[in-house]
């Protein structure tokens, strides 16, 4: 399961046990720190993110967001 996890100042994708800090790229996508993919993120017109594109060695990986979990503390 991969989950993204803000930080107070960057993105993190936590993929199994590894966690690879975001960094964001002039085009809104971002580039992941330890294997150097590309990551977007896919919204609707409401600006709701979809799902987690992954783009590596020229294949795309698509992972659909299953849950609206926001932290409300």
């Amino acid at each position: 399961m991969l989950q993204v996890e803000p930080q107070p100042d960057h993105l993190v994708l936590r993929w199994g046990s590894d966690r690879l800090p975001l960094v964001p790229l002039a085009d809104g996508s971002f580039r992941d720190r330890l294997f150097w993919g590309r990551v977007r993120f896919e919204q609707e017109p409401a600006g709701t993110v979809t799902a987690l594109i992954w783009s590596y060695d020229g294949r795309e990986y698509r992972a659909l967001r299953i849950g609206t979990e926001l932290d409300s503390d």
